[in-house]
């Protein structure tokens, strides 16, 4: 409700597309991440050194899929207006980039927040979540309300959340 005062209709129906095309490709690039790492984390547990290299590289699991999100993004990249949709009037870059770098960094922060929950640290992964929500409304009503800068923003607005948590969450919760 407070969006449809600083943004015009053009905006909301960018966004719209472009999230909802951001986390189609998340959907589908993540497929049971999630669960991998609550699995991994609770395979690891007997063995503490294994589980000490599993929590060391706690994010692994998102950068041995590099390849697969790789594709995942040059897929993404045939949505271009040029190439693949001509009746969509905005581009690649930055509207369907920016969600689903969202996307991405989202995945790699559940992935952390799992091995928070396998840790019973109900506290930290609260925060963390909590963090996320309180950053991205920050760079929302900066960003997006108060400077009146429309769609963009706001989608860059919701990547710096999701980004700046993950970098937290992970130089923090060693």
């Amino acid at each position: 409700m407070l969006y449809s005062r600083f943004l015009s209709p053009r905006d909301f129906g960018i966004v719209s597309i472009a999230e909802s095309v951001g986390a189609g490709i998340g959907a589908v690039s993540g497929l049971a991440l999630e669960a991998g790492c609550r699995r991994l984390y609770f395979q690891f547990t007997e063995d503490t050194n294994q589980l000490h290299n599993y929590l060391k590289y706690g994010d692994s699991p998102g950068r041995s899929r590099g390849n697969h999100q790789s594709c995942s993004i040059l897929f993404a990249r045939t949505m271009d207006p040029r190439t693949g949709f001509p009746g969509w009037h905005f581009g690649f870059f930055p509207y369907l980039a920016l969600p689903i770098l969202t996307a991405k960094v989202s995945q790699l922060l559940a992935c952390r927040l799992v091995i928070l929950q396998c840790q019973e640290r109900h506290f930290a992964f609260n925060s963390f979540v909590v963090l996320q929500s309180f950053l991205t409304m920050l760079f929302t009503f900066g960003l997006a309300v108060w400077k009146h800068e429309g769609a963009t923003w706001l989608l860059t607005s919701r990547a710096i959340g999701a980004c700046l948590t993950l970098v937290i969450a992970t130089c923090g919760s060693g």
